[in-house]
């Protein structure tokens, strides 16, 4: 038997500063609600061609929502993912990421890649990964091994 459907999330996210980012994602997963922070430690530029940032952030489920699959012990976990994007041509570029895991059982260490396409302040991005959790909670859990999800991100830069 085949399954489709999508996991949608739906995010605001507004910078108070330069190097500050703060927002709210909302996923249909569980119905997580994501509140987070961002600061660029170190930003990339044409002088930098990497850059650091530090994310926070705290998921809720919305009350009366479980699920077996769903239900992981509680406790404070520390990841850290590498991600990078490469230019093919002056509006599209090859995405990728991983974010390996330690001392945490479930689900593999989470990866994606994916092709993007930046437009006048709209950025199309069609993406495989072995994970389809949208929050950084749902990605800390890990991916599927052997499975293989394909995605769709659409974000609008005001």
């Amino acid at each position: 038997m085949i399954t489709l459907g999508a996991i949608i999330g739906f995010e605001y996210r507004f910078a108070p500063a330069a190097n500050l980012q703060i927002g709210a994602h909302r996923s249909l997963l569980f119905k997580t609600i994501q509140i987070f922070a961002r600061h660029d430690t170190i930003r990339r530029s044409d002088r930098m061609p990497v850059g650091v940032s530090g994310h926070e952030d705290h998921d809720h489920d919305v009350p009366g929502t479980s699920d077996a699959d769903h239900s992981v012990e509680e406790e404070r976990m520390f990841y850290a993912g590498l991600g990078g994007r490469l230019r093919l041509r002056p509006t599209v570029f090859i995405v990728g990421e991983i974010i390996p895991r330690t001392g945490f059982t479930p689900g593999a260490h989470q990866w994606a890649a994916g092709i993007e396409k930046r437009t006048d302040g709209h950025q199309f991005q069609l993406n495989v990964s072995n994970s389809f959790g949208t929050t950084n909670a749902q990605l800390a859990r890990g991916g599927t091994p052997g499975n293989v999800y394909l995605g769709f991100n659409l974000a609008r830069k005001f």
